[in-house]
């Protein structure tokens, strides 16, 4: 027998033929005695190489698990709910489906809401208690659900309980929002003179007041509050663009075209490029500045072929330049797909006309209704040329 399979009894080596701590050692048939004190650290000795954990911690680390995977699929659903793909996201939460915590019921409301099931996430959002920490996202969400309702005066009062518990600058925009649907603009106004303080130079608190004051058709007012947001924040696209349309509103459109093409310049998408090319089309035509106008329409023809709108304009802006044929060319694109396009036809008659084509012109406009030239217009047209 080896020297490590024996152990020293009062001063004699014997036989180990196995420990069990806290009850002594057995050699061979006899059992050698323990101290107390040895007794007790075997005791501790076993609890700690054994791993052994009472029933209560047992059941703290089961939870703490439990929680864990919930808090993991909760982030991993909102990060589908973000890039929009609701049936991966309610996969995620499928385990926790009568789950008593409140946040999978708060997420699977997130997801209604946004594929417009109003109805049904506010019937949720009914049925829970939420905890303290997700106050504001509760009473946020409830504002959502009874916005898309058309329940404006419930859906503002949510807003403002989300914002006594969170105030931020979306949640102040949707109970403005909220308030000036229902009529009460004044009340809006108060509360954004109010709140602003908190929020100093903010850019999107800027666009609040611009927006509030368009209801009182103050446009100076208006149009300082965006020209200060675009001051805080130069490189934002959206608040030059609202800038852009207010200065076409209020008639200054020497302003609006130069920020119309410099949004043009920093758009990042075709779609969105044809959208401002059109607005930058329709201000130049507003400043009578028809040769420009002209230009940008043609571009437009280029990219987007089929679209009447620009063909309409197109025609209008070769008429003004004088570029008849070119006129009367994009008008009878129009009328080949609409035939009965009031616009077109006075278009294409007057380049008719302007052609020396007196008798197309006529033909063109013969068959106009009374109830499609109500101020007469063609009536006289057609006197003038028959």
């Amino acid at each position: 027998m080896k020297a490590s399979e024996w152990v020293t009894t009062g001063g004699t080596l014997v036989p180990h033929y196995g420990r069990c701590a806290g009850v002594g050692l057995y050699c061979g048939a006899r059992r050698v005695g323990c101290s107390p004190a040895a007794i007790l650290l075997g005791a501790m000795l076993l609890f700690v190489t054994s791993g052994c954990a009472t029933p209560k911690d047992a059941t703290e680390a089961q939870s703490r698990w439990e929680n864990t995977r919930l808090c993991s699929s909760l982030k991993l659903a909102e990060e589908h709910v973000a890039a929009g793909k609701y049936e991966r996201a309610r996969n995620v939460l499928v385990a926790y489906a009568d789950y008593p915590d409140p946040r999978v019921q708060l997420t699977q409301a997130r997801m209604e809401i946004e594929e417009g099931k109003h109805t049904i996430a506010l019937h949720r959002l009914n049925t829970i208690a939420p905890p303290p920490a997700e106050a504001a996202t509760y009473r946020r969400l409830r504002g959502m659900a009874l916005a898309g309702l058309g329940r404006w005066a419930e859906a503002a009062a949510a807003y403002e309980q989300a914002y006594q518990h969170e105030p931020t600058v979306p949640l102040l925009a949707a109970w403005l929002d909220a308030l000036v649907l229902e009529g009460r603009i004044v009340s809006a106004r108060t509360i954004l003179e109010r709140e602003r303080y908190r929020f100093p130079d903010h850019p999107a608190v800027h666009m609040l007041t611009a927006r509030l004051c368009e209801q009182s058709d103050n446009s100076e007012v208006t149009i300082s509050e965006p020209t200060a947001a675009t001051v805080a924040k130069a490189h934002s696209f959206n608040i030059r663009r609202r800038l852009a349309e207010m200065y076409t509103a209020a008639g200054r459109y020497s302003e609006a075209i130069v920020i119309w093409r410099q949004l043009v310049n920093d758009s990042g998408s075709a779609d969105e490029r044809h959208r401002l090319r059109r607005r930058l089309a329709d201000c130049l035509m507003s400043a009578n500045r028809f040769e420009e106008a002209r230009r940008v329409f043609r571009t437009l023809v280029v990219t987007q072929p089929d679209d009447q709108q620009v063909l309409l304009g197109l025609a209008t802006a070769c008429l003004m330049t004088g570029e008849s044929a070119e006129a009367l060319q994009a008008a009878l694109k129009v009328l080949k797909t609409d035939n009965g396009n009031g616009n077109a036809r006075l278009i294409a008659g007057f380049a008719y006309q302007r052609l020396n084509r007196p008798y197309e012109a006529v033909e063109l406009l013969s068959d106009i209704r009374s109830d499609d030239d109500p101020d007469g217009l063609v009536r006289e047209l057609l006197a003038r040329w028959e």
